[in-house]
């Protein structure tokens, strides 16, 4: 893990909020927009709005992104874990490292029938982000995952036995993504309690 620099809570919550609303517009249309088309949008709402923005879905999560000093920093699959289950995914998939899990999913998509329940949310988003320019996901500074220090945050892993340096709270299908395509690091927002 390397920390490159201090960065402020709004830069967070506006990445949250960028790819929130990047989320929603696929999850209505099922059609992609560039990011830089929200990012416009988001970048002219303050911070009181972005904070009304994410509390009133995520009270939490607004929260444990006030309560956290942020840093720009660097971390390999192996350091990093996401939540329990995310998009939907077995339990198994989930409850170790990223990059176990991106192996458990990568495998699944090279088999002939790839995934059994091709209803499960991330399996369109990843099979769609990897088809798509993942140069993006570490370029764009709002599309950086958000990470929360080991046990920490939102505690999206608080209850799996392996812990790792970082719990991906926002992200976790990018990274995997990003890790099947095979990064071997991954500039991320990391929280730090204060």
């Amino acid at each position: 893990m390397k920390i490159l620099n201090k960065i402020p809570t709004l830069e967070v919550k506006r990445c949250f909020v960028v790819g929130d609303l990047m989320a929603q517009h696929y999850r209505k249309t099922g059609t992609k927009r560039k990011a830089y088309i929200f990012v416009k949008k988001v970048c002219k709402m303050n911070e009181p709005e972005l904070d009304k923005f994410i509390g009133d879905k995520y009270m939490k999560r607004l929260n444990a992104y006030n309560n956290s000093n942020w840093y720009k920093a660097c971390l390999g699959p192996s350091e990093l874990g996401v939540w329990r289950r995310a998009g939907e995914l077995p339990l198994r998939w989930t409850n170790k490292s990223l990059e176990n899990s991106a192996s458990s999913i990568g495998k699944a998509m090279k088999r002939k029938n790839g995934f059994k329940n091709k209803k499960i949310r991330a399996v369109k988003s990843i099979s769609s982000m990897i088809t798509s320019s993942l140069d993006d996901f570490q370029k764009e500074k709002y599309l950086l995952p958000i990470v929360f220090q080991t046990d920490t945050g939102t505690r999206g892993r608080a209850r799996l036995k392996f812990k790792t340096k970082g719990d991906i709270d926002d992200g976790c299908m990018r990274s995997i993504a990003l890790t099947i395509s095979g990064a071997k690091e991954i500039t991320v927002y990391y929280g730090i309690p204060k």
